[in-house]
């Protein structure tokens, strides 16, 4: 008997559509098209999220800087839960739409607001959408592909986040002054273009979901979404909670954070370093797209985690000890790494979570684990508020969360992944 572990749950109505179209040829090419439609999505999300690194340096104090950066993580917290839950029960589409039409909205406030609080507020809203959007996302990503290639499908939507983040270090460069101030006492300030073009592609995307609610093919029924997570589900929930919290911890705190660590450890302009690291994620992008249904999830994660953290110890011991002559070319390289690094460990570990539970309770486990994040980033953006005038202490701190994610991957259940759904488990194909 096979050492995989299996999960046989009864195949509901759903799941029994989703065995039918599983059993499709191999070699049928992947749904492009729609997969493109929702790497849009998740380019439309990066651009939301990332938006307010750009404007942190015009911040005054520590507490507006966490304040503004954090909201945004506070609201995807919010806006996961409840968008997994909404994914499962009224289809994928209709929720990406909906939540990405609420991004909008808090992107609009965001740019118009009148003080640090309010702005914070508004960043709230924007992320409760942007929030609200990923596990519907990532759970039809899971979906709309095929076979043995499932996984180039999932690494297909998550390398947009690279179109967005890029788009955001764009925009500032070209837009922001290099000593930006956030004055909110004018209504005609730069910094209010930029966070309003910033929310426009929210806005597209919820208009294009609009026409594109056929997408739905491996959505569960429009019942109630499940929350009865049998134990093993229940185990790997915890588990991949784990992994979760390390990797977003490190991204996010340094995606974040990049301009103003740039600033603070004088290693060049922040805006243009800034470009460079959004750049970065396209090598990590094509390493997981090539690997991710090569050498498995598991390995690519845990193997992609722990070169970020080295790189990380790499980029503390730069900041720390090198010479002044070398010091700017040696830390940006390493920072650059450790983005590639944990832009590989995205593609794996969201193509993990979406295919290890089934049909029912994808989008709301998603929506679960992402939340885990979603409190790892709002502690990274309070720690490195606190942390930002000493950036190899902050470095470090981040390295350490990624090993430790790095390491949890290895309590995953064996094999590299787990998938319920009930075509997988009644044919007992391997996917790695």
């Amino acid at each position: 008997m096979s050492s995989r572990r299996q999960y046989n749950m009864p195949p509901t109505e759903d799941t029994r559509e989703a065995l039918l179209e599983d059993t499709a040829p191999s070699t049928r090419l992947l749904p492009w098209a729609a997969l493109a439609c929702l790497g849009a999505a998740n380019a439309a999300e990066a651009v939301e999220v990332l938006c307010a690194s750009y404007l942190l340096k015009g911040l005054k104090g520590a507490p507006a800087r966490a304040a503004v950066s954090s909201g945004v993580y506070a609201g995807m917290l919010i806006g996961g839960v409840g968008g997994g839950l909404l994914g499962d029960a009224k289809g994928r589409a209709r929720s990406i739409c909906l939540a990405m039409l609420l991004a909008f909205v808090g992107g609009v406030g965001a740019a118009l607001s009148g003080s640090v609080g309010a702005m914070a507020c508004w960043r709230v809203v924007a992320g409760a959408g942007v929030g609200g959007a990923t596990p519907p996302l990532f759970a039809l990503a899971s979906e709309l592909s095929n076979g043995p290639a499932r996984g180039r499908g999932v690494a297909f939507v998550a390398s947009h986040w690279m179109v967005g983040s890029l788009f955001a270090a764009i925009l500032a460069k070209v837009i922001l002054p290099t000593n930006i101030e956030v004055d909110f006492s004018s209504y005609d300030g730069v910094w209010r273009r930029y966070a309003f073009i910033c929310a426009l592609p929210s806005l597209g995307v919820a208009v294009l979901f609009c026409f594109r609610r056929n997408l739905d093919r491996g959505s569960s029924s429009r019942s109630a979404p499940a929350m009865d997570f049998p134990p093993p589900e229940r185990r790997l929930l915890a588990i991949m909670g784990c992994t979760f919290f390390g990797l977003y911890f490190g991204y996010y705190g340094l995606s974040t954070w990049i301009a103003v660590l740039v600033d603070s450890a004088g290693i060049g302009d922040a805006y243009t370093v800034a470009i460079y690291y959004a750049l970065a994620t396209l090598p990590g992008n094509v390493i997981g797209f090539l690997l991710i249904d090569r050498i498995g999830r598991r390995r690519l994660l845990a193997g992609a985690m722990g070169l970020s953290a080295c790189f990380g110890v790499l980029l503390v011991v730069t900041l720390s000890i090198a010479p002044d002559s070398i010091r700017s070319t040696l830390a940006v390289a390493a920072a650059l790494l450790v983005n590639a690094s944990t832009t590989a460990g995205f593609a794996a570990l969201d193509a993990l979570a979406a295919e290890s539970f089934c049909t029912k309770r994808k989008a709301t486990a998603v929506g679960l684990l992402c939340a885990v994040g979603r409190v790892a980033s709002i502690g990274a953006q309070v720690v490195n508020a606190s942390l930002s005038k000493s950036p190899p202490l902050l470095v470090a701190v981040t390295a350490s969360l990624m090993a430790l994610g790095a390491a949890s991957v290895f309590a995953l259940p064996s094999p590299e992944v787990v998938e319920v759904a009930a075509g997988d488990a009644a044919r007992g194909e391997p996917l790695v």
